[in-house]
């Protein structure tokens, strides 16, 4: 009798296994990877074309030396936002804000920015603002756990070489008709490599593609990435 009984009990083991198997095999099948439609983050349904007459480069100690910053970030922005945005690209002359104080120069409404005369005015906003690009020496010691030839573990401390970059925006898009400010918003990103500072300007591309999705998301509909169940 406790044999049977056991040999019942197998089997609805069996069963609640193959059960659970079927489940969690039909749920992983059934997850896929969807693209959702994102709207623009501001409503500037009524502007067509977007001008950037520049960046104010931010001075400071660590700030990358090599690098034209603002006339990097304006040329890397102009192809991103021409290869995915839904808005029009319009060249201007750069303009020099080396001069400017950036705390009274981007304020609510901007005579500078106010140009009823330019083509298209009504249609169009400018986009421009600070950028702060710097490196870091983040060398140092450091722990790390190992295994000796005994197989025991142990802590070693070894000096690692490391760079530190950091990429700091801000942006300000104003109405070109009437020079008043639309939008402010800042953006930071910052990465870290072994060694010593080599390639400043190929990270400092590396941290703005980073931004690019979030700068293009301000003013044209992009896409997020997501993961449903279907059932």
């Amino acid at each position: 009798m406790k044999k049977k009984n056991r040999a019942i009990l197998f089997s609805v083991f069996l069963i609640l296994v193959a059960f659970t198997w079927a489940c969690g095999s039909h749920s992983v099948k059934n997850k896929v990877q969807v693209e959702l439609p994102l709207p623009p983050k501001l409503d500037v349904g009524q502007y067509k074309y977007l001008v950037m007459p520049g960046f104010y480069k931010v001075p400071g100690e660590d700030v990358a030396q090599g690098v034209r910053v603002g006339r990097e970030a304006v040329n890397f922005f102009r192809r991103e936002i021409m290869k995915n945005g839904n808005i029009e690209w319009v060249d201007v002359e750069p303009v020099d804000f080396s001069e400017i104080d950036p705390e009274t120069f981007f304020v609510e409404k901007q005579p500078f920015f106010e140009k009823p005369d330019f083509k298209n005015a009504k249609e169009t906003i400018a986009l421009c603002g600070t950028v702060k690009y710097q490196v870091f020496d983040r060398s140092g010691f450091q722990t790390f756990a190992d295994v000796d030839r005994y197989g025991r573990m142990y802590n070693k401390t070894i000096f690692v070489e490391k760079t530190g970059y950091q990429l700091n925006m801000m942006f300000y898009i104003y109405d070109l008709e009437t020079g008043k400010l639309i939008h402010r918003e800042s953006m930071q990103d910052e990465l870290d490599l072994n060694g010593p500072a080599a390639d400043n300007r190929l990270a400092f591309y590396e941290l703005a593609q980073r931004m690019a999705n979030r700068v293009i998301s301000l003013f044209t509909d992009t896409q997020v990435k997501a993961e449903r169940t279907l059932l």
